[in-house]
């Protein structure tokens, strides 16, 4: 009888055991070829240990999938299976300083403990931060010598002697985005802990605030749920959320409010104090995070009137937050202006601007012709192709893998029940639209030499809060409930573990590059 219902799962399952088979036949491929293009010393012992150490998290986590998937387990909480550890993995193994501006972010976070909300400028017109000697030097370590480090100096406390650390380009950000990491660097000071376990503190406590606000994410959104869970554990966010970057925040925040405006729009009941305040503070926060992601509270107009006394009401309340938050986002932007610092050859701000506004459709064509050069690395880049200091390659295979599946989940997660009203359907363009031309507005500004016909500074990664979008351009009725497109259980099982095997593949790659 166990033998017959055995044969019967595998014929039943033999698509999906074929997909995993292909991805453990990867992850053997791929990192064979990690230890080989990264390993200093051929140790074959560190390669089997580490091979057999993430292969077994891979099995353990394909039967705790098998498992919660059959049990139609909530998909917020298979967020907080897969976070937490594949997250902590990242915190541990991502060396201190191998994930972009990690040093300059630190020193900010830094500053802030020590009381400077806002960050005084030098003479020389930078800005520093006063901290430990050992601190600072943790930063400059050559690379395969960085978990030596931990290793050799994780109960060291902090040097008596203290230098100075620049972080000018992190002056321009609000204290706001770095509260969760200065949380964990002042519980740490205070109990007099060693500094790097504050550092790692720091890095705790920006993940936890990734991991609430991801989590509520997922849980709100009225639909999207494999889509959003997707896309939040790429590597290359996860990698950003387990580092000090302010990046986790402006990522979850700006997934939260657009999942959080899409939660009040299904509403049926007006809208209460509490969910207006949530909505006013996220605004704030998402506002605050980076000037070029302020378009996202307009999406607060979808909100049917119904939620309000009247479309009178609901206008001068949704009018007011967005006007408060462009007033604190605006001031913010005036006094920051004193830690710009033009740092390439020809870049001149004033000059730039002035080029823009005389010559919009020359500025245009630059904006276009940068996107037809470079745009199939930025998709490469958002994707994660390059993790750490963006030399860590992991490969094409999964980011094209994810792309493809950001496709599959666009077209079969972007069914609702009622039609998107036309407000709706402008929103969900021009804002993604507003945004990228912020993007590439700022970059041009403060980044590129006057009057270029290519935009420098662009990353793929600044585009990462626009991913939500691309579902909800497309988005449909649902005529049928019973559907197979709206079952959970088809496919979810795939993409968890499509997400588990290009984890470990990153964390795998990254391990090696360490070594």
């Amino acid at each position: 009888m166990k033998k017959h219902r055995l044969i019967s799962f595998i014929k039943n399952n033999y698509l999906y055991f074929l997909f995993v088979l292909i991805l453990f036949l990867l992850n053997i491929f791929l990192f064979k070829k990690a230890y080989t293009l990264n390993s200093i010393e051929k140790n074959n012992t560190k390669y089997f240990v580490l091979f057999f150490s993430l292969t077994f998290i891979e099995l353990l986590y394909l039967v705790i999938i098998n498992i919660k998937c059959k049990n139609k387990y909530p998909i917020e909480k298979l967020f907080l299976i897969l976070i937490i550890p594949i997250g902590l993995m990242y915190m541990l193994f991502l060396p201190f300083g191998q994930v972009p501006d990690e040093n300059t972010h630190y020193a900010r976070i830094y500053s802030i403990s020590d009381g400077h909300l806002v960050s005084e400028v030098a003479k020389d017109g930078y800005t520093y931060a006063l901290m430990p000697k050992n601190v600072v030097s943790t930063f400059s370590y050559s690379k395969n010598k960085k978990y030596a480090l931990v290793r050799n100096h994780i109960l060291d406390s902090n040097s008596k002697e203290n230098t100075y650390s620049i972080f000018t380009n992190m002056a321009l950000y609000n204290f706001i985005v770095y509260i969760p990491q200065v949380t964990g660097v002042l519980i740490g000071r205070l109990l007099h802990l060693p500094y790097l376990i504050v550092m790692y503190l720091a890095r705790l406590f920006n993940l936890m605030s990734f991991v609430f606000l991801m989590y509520q994410s997922i849980k709100r959104i009225p639909y999207l749920k494999k889509y959003i869970l997707f896309i939040s554990l790429l590597p290359i966010i996860v990698q950003e959320a387990a580092s000090f970057s302010s990046d986790a925040l402006t990522i979850s925040i700006s997934f939260f409010l657009i999942s959080y405006i899409l939660y009040l729009k299904e509403k049926k009941e007006f809208l209460t104090k509490k969910e207006y305040l949530i909505l006013f503070i996220s605004s704030i926060i998402c506002s605050m995070s980076k000037i070029v992601y302020i378009p996202i509270i307009l999406l607060a107009y979808i909100l049917p009137k119904d939620l309000f006394k009247s479309k009178k009401d609901k206008i001068i309340k949704i009018s007011i937050m967005i006007l408060i938050c462009i007033i604190i986002n605006g001031g913010w932007t005036l006094y920051a202006t004193r830690y710009l610092i033009e740092y390439n050859a020809g870049v001149d701000s004033k000059a730039q601007l002035k080029y823009i506004l005389t010559h919009p459709i020359n500025y245009i064509y630059n904006i276009l012709k940068t996107m037809v050069i470079f745009g199939p690395g930025f998709i490469y880049q958002a994707y994660g192709r390059k993790l750490g200091l963006l030399d860590v390659d992991v490969g094409r295979y999964y980011p094209i893998g994810a792309v493809l599946m950001t496709i599959y989940l666009s077209i079969t997660n972007r069914f609702k029940e009622k039609k998107n009203s036309i407000i709706e359907g402008v929103m969900y363009l021009l804002v993604p639209l507003a945004i990228v031309g912020l993007i590439f507005t700022s970059l041009y500004i403060q980044w590129t030499p006057v009057s270029k016909d290519i935009i420098d500074g662009v990353q793929g990664r600044y585009f990462i809060p626009l991913l939500l979008f691309i579902p909800l351009i497309f988005m449909r009725i649902n005529k049928s409930k019973d559907n197979r497109i709206m079952n959970e259980k088809n496919d979810l099982k795939y993409i968890i573990s499509f997400i588990v095997f290009e984890n470990i593949n990153a964390i795998a790659f990254i391990i090696f590059a360490n070594l």
